[in-house]
């Protein structure tokens, strides 16, 4: 299955669908020390490592519409299926939180960090930010910031910080964390508040939109929103 799949870089594993009309896919997940996830909804993928596995690759609702056909009102619902991919444990991944239309409206957005944990609660990291415009020489230029997680720690370091980052780390969702913490803190300030109207922490089921308890520990994902992290320097995150 060589030929069908793909990584970016080291974290990201690509299972495209490449023939119509079907609804599932066959692909090669690599033992990695942990559950690989889908991407979109964070759901622990269910298969054996290292052989060949079908997954499913179904149609996604997106919204629904509405439209009058022969002066009747019909209610319908937009389709739209995704491409598969998958974290892989034990990753990192910085991400801006809101995705434009172009690469420059993208980069107006914060940073959001998804973490997903492999099966000794580890993660590890990386990013790399430019001004996206100087073209690219050994003397250009950047800041690449490395990210470690362990033991419900977050740790950051910044490694040839020579370009200011300008927007902040607002969102850190950890997935894997297979108990409701009774402490969360950022940089040593306390962000243990549960109730969601209160510094934006919030216990939630990947899957769902509003913040509820999930009893499947393999879905469950600490979302700490409304933070104001300077990635320029490190910081520190954890949870207990």
């Amino acid at each position: 299955m060589g030929d069908r799949q793909f990584l970016v870089g080291d974290s990201l594993l690509v299972t495209p669908v490449l023939l119509p009309n079907v609804t599932t896919i066959d692909g090669v997940f690599p033992s990695a020390g942990g559950p690989w996830r889908d991407f979109w909804t964070h759901e622990v993928l269910d298969v054996e490592p290292d052989v060949n596995s079908t997954v499913p690759a179904p149609l996604r609702c997106i919204f629904p519409i509405t439209r009058v056909f022969f002066n009747t009102v019909l209610n319908a619902i937009q389709l739209s299926s995704h491409i598969n991919v998958h974290i892989r444990p034990g990753t990192v991944l910085a991400l801006y939180k809101n995705p434009g239309h172009t690469i420059f409206e993208t980069a107006q957005s914060p940073y959001t960090l998804l973490i997903s944990l492999d099966g000794a609660g580890e993660a590890h990291g990386e990013m790399y930010y430019d001004d996206g415009e100087t073209q690219w020489t050994e003397k250009a230029p950047g800041t690449t910031v490395t990210f470690d997680v362990s033991g419900g720690n977050l740790t950051s370091n910044v490694i040839h910080g020579t370009c200011v980052i300008p927007h902040k780390l607002t969102d850190i969702v950890v997935l894997g964390v297979s108990e409701k913490p009774r402490n969360v803190h950022s940089d040593m300030h306390s962000v243990h508040n549960y109730d969601p109207a209160v510094r934006g922490l919030n216990w939630l089921c990947a899957l769902q939109e509003r913040p509820i308890v999930c009893n499947t520990n393999q879905k469950m994902a600490l979302n700490a929103t409304s933070l104001d992290i300077d990635l320029n320097k490190p910081f520190s995150f954890s949870w207990a």
